[in-house]
């Protein structure tokens, strides 16, 4: 966490003196009319997100519009992009949220999980079937008593 609070601190678009840097980026922007995204001509990376470079650094360009758009990312936070599109730099788009949130909103295997809302025998996830265990898992209670007393 310490690492990226420092990271956060330090706005690439302000030069020594605290004077905005001139963001050659916007003018490269391209608007997909059907979803409202706003995409460069840059090659996605592998994790899907856009890459930029400023003054010999690499930023994520998702970030850089974000700061030179709206204003600093709080500290503590990531952007979220509500469109599901990673390459997406529309700030309209981009939401400050942590990072439980951010991956819960995702469609990644955590996320699906803590959409269940029934277990694989069919028992609803709630209520007073519902129990969290040390880790923070949700366990279902009519199973947990099947499997009380099984030998490993």
């Amino acid at each position: 966490m310490i690492r990226f609070e420092k990271q956060a601190a330090k706005n690439p678009l302000l030069t020594g003196r605290g004077h905005k840097k001139d963001f050659k980026y916007h003018q490269k922007v391209v608007i997909e009319l059907d979803s409202g995204c706003h995409v460069l001509p840059n090659k996605p990376s592998s994790t899907g997100y856009v890459n930029v470079w400023m003054d010999g650094k690499q930023y994520l360009a998702h970030r850089l519009f974000y700061i030179s758009l709206v204003g600093e990312i709080p500290i503590g936070l990531q952007l979220d992009h509500l469109c599901r599109n990673r390459a997406c730099v529309n700030v309209l788009h981009l939401e400050p949220t942590t990072a439980r949130e951010n991956t819960l909103r995702g469609v990644g295997p955590s996320a699906q999980l803590a959409r269940k809302e029934y277990c694989l025998e069919g028992h609803p996830l709630s209520g007073e079937n519902l129990e969290l265990t040390k880790r923070g898992s949700r366990q279902c209670i009519a199973c947990k008593g099947k499997y009380v007393g099984r030998a490993s």
